[in-house]
């Protein structure tokens, strides 16, 4: 009789200690599996919504709204009224988009067609193609030296040749129609800005080098989000 009584608790023990590892087991596993979904979650937001976190601006009167980092500002001088109380260039959408180590975006939407220009006939070092407002367009990297292979001025462009970008407003431009058209030109340039000892660029770079800046990487992402 105490054989068999000392039986029954070894095998009591034995069906305690295996149950007592199937749990353990099955929590560590349960706990792997819901990781690893949330891993996989986050990842798959982050896929779906590149921008999530971002803010959203809109042009005051081009009406073109665009997503920003959050940790980017925006100078915005349209109808900005200067030191003698005379409106700075009226009915014209002037904005700037300030990165890191800056870093700025220049948007301006109403300037006449005909008067558009890039202060001289630039050398294009590379282009990369992207898409905005639905439709194929490229970011051209150029330099003022024939000689120089570093970047002067990135600018979004319709075709990957050295022309004057000729984005047309697709709203009516106050400006514009004060010089005798209705719709004004969209230019959108940007790169690394005057350093405080005086250089008109404050960070030389080759494309390969832009290429790989995350602050370029960024103002792709701000330009496809661009819409109206």
């Amino acid at each position: 009789m105490k054989f068999r009584n000392m039986r029954f608790r070894i095998v009591g023990a034995v069906a305690i200690i295996v149950i007592a590892f199937i749990g353990v087991g099955s929590y560590y596993a349960y706990r792997s599996y819901h990781k690893q979904n949330i891993s996989t979650s986050s990842y798959a937001d982050a896929r779906l919504d590149p921008y999530k976190g971002w803010k959203t601006y809109t042009l005051k009167y081009e009406k073109l709204t665009f997503m920003y980092p959050p940790s980017w500002s925006i100078d915005d001088t349209t109808d900005w009224i200067g030191p003698t109380g005379v409106i700075n260039n009226p009915g014209l959408d002037g904005l700037a988009v300030n990165g890191p180590d800056s870093f700025q975006i220049s948007i301006e939407a109403g300037t006449p067609i005909d008067s558009v220009t890039l202060g001289g006939v630039p050398t294009v070092r590379g282009a990369d193609k992207l898409t905005f407002l639905e439709g194929d367009s490229y970011v051209v990297y150029t330099s003022f030296s024939p000689s120089n292979n570093t970047i002067d001025l990135t600018y979004l462009n319709a075709s990957p040749a050295n022309t004057a970008p000729q984005y047309i407003s697709k709203h009516i431009m106050p400006r514009a129609m004060a010089n005798g058209a209705t719709h004004g030109n969209l230019v959108i340039s940007f790169g690394y800005t005057g350093s405080p000892n005086g250089e008109d660029v404050s960070k030389h770079q080759s494309v390969v080098e832009a290429r790989q800046d995350p602050n370029y990487a960024a103002t792709k992402s701000i330009i496809e989000s661009m819409h109206y």
